[in-house]
């Protein structure tokens, strides 16, 4: 179209040459459907298959007790509002002292839910914006020998670690939520004084505060008691159950606290694990993890092994089970681990029995999920 041919060789019309520069401008030199957008953002792992009309762009922890220090980038002339949920790490359960007279039944109480927070983050130009992944915190027991992020020794009479704070820092301030506290070494009379207090949240529009890890029982003779339940997270993650001892049919172990869910879009909080249960050498299972975005895992008992949370590998909580620590002999009374993300571990209990010794559950992963409009 336009062309005119004068001979072998066409040449273009005065209207032809307006036309190139119109597709010069167009697709090589300036805007439109090869230029590239005006606002451009990286960092975190991203999800456009929600469905909701917004782009997510998740950091999660990348270690157990490790924070995952990082960064949102943001490229372009233009400016563009975001909105931010962070939620911190979970707490860890604590363990007994390791030999018979003192580390003998009773349960180790449950980690504290990670807090949580949500809201506007202001409108983002060019630059670079600080995020912090709250990590989950260790449990402890008979760590020797587990996965590389613990300790190279055992961790006896000792608290649980404290999960860690998660933040984003925008043009509005700080959006931010600590984590959970790890459960005490030993639960304590008078009860419940020996709860795992939950992290809270600031910063945002809605604020949360995660659920308290469920106390324990006070080792010694009898030692016998129920775990307590971990407490729901108040739009945050729950807290950890307590470990049961004794062999009476109306003990029972604590079930994990639950997660708030659907805080930003499809994500939320997890839920704590579940205690442990000691029998004697009877049968026996521990305490159920709490729902949430992801739940917590079951605490452990004769025959009945204790769970990880559930979740993605790097942020879910570990239990104290074969797979991740030493076998701890035939009762397996470990503790479950936290739900990602936030949600407490569970404790474990009778740290001295089956001349075996045996590990909380560590606390859930926090994560930092950042959107904005797809359009």
């Amino acid at each position: 179209m336009g062309v005119k041919s004068t001979g072998s060789h066409p040449t273009t019309t005065k209207a032809d040459g307006h036309l190139l520069k119109y597709l010069r401008n167009t697709f090589v030199e300036g805007g439109g459907a090869n230029s590239g957008p005006s606002w451009k953002a990286t960092g975190g792992t991203i999800n456009n298959s929600v469905g909701d009309g917004y782009i997510y762009h998740v950091f999660e922890q990348t270690a157990v007790g490790s924070p995952n220090p990082t960064s949102f980038v943001v490229s372009g002339s233009e400016s563009r509002a975001v909105e931010v949920l962070v939620i911190g790490g979970g707490g860890g359960g604590g363990s007994m002292p390791s030999s018979q007279t003192t580390g003998e039944n009773g349960g180790n109480p449950g980690g504290g839910g990670g807090g949580a927070a949500v809201g506007p983050a202001g409108s983002l130009s060019a630059g670079t914006y600080a995020v912090v992944v709250g990590a989950g915190g260790r449990g402890r027991g008979a760590t020797q020998g587990g996965p590389p992020a613990f300790p190279g020794s055992d961790t006896f009479n000792t608290a649980g670690e404290a999960g860690g704070t998660s933040s984003f820092v925008g043009p509005g301030g700080t959006i931010q939520a600590t984590g959970g506290a790890g459960g005490p070494a030993v639960a304590s009379s008078p009860l419940p004084a020996t709860r795992a207090a939950g992290g809270s949240g600031s910063g945002g529009t809605t604020n949360g505060t995660g659920g308290y890890g469920g106390h324990g029982v006070t080792p010694g003779q009898p030692g016998n008691g129920s775990g307590e339940d971990g407490q729901n997270g108040t739009n945050a993650a729950g807290g950890g159950g307590g470990g049961g001892d004794g062999t009476s049919e109306s003990i029972t172990a604590g079930s994990g606290g639950n997660g708030t869910t659907g805080l930003l879009g499809p994500y939320g909080c997890g839920g704590g694990g579940g205690g442990a249960r000691d029998k004697g050498n009877n049968p026996s299972s521990g305490g159920d993890g709490g729902t949430g975005m992801f739940a917590g895992g079951r605490g452990g008992g004769k025959g009945s092994a204790a769970h990880d949370g559930s979740g993605p590998s790097l942020s879910l909580g570990l239990s104290g089970n074969g797979t991740n620590f030493p076998p701890g002999g035939t009762r397996q009374t470990n503790g479950g681990g936290g739900g990602a993300f936030g949600g407490g571990g569970g404790g474990q209990a009778d740290q001295y029995n089956d001349s075996a010794h045996h590990v909380s559950g560590s606390g859930g992963g926090g994560v930092v999920v950042i959107r904005y409009s797809a359009s």
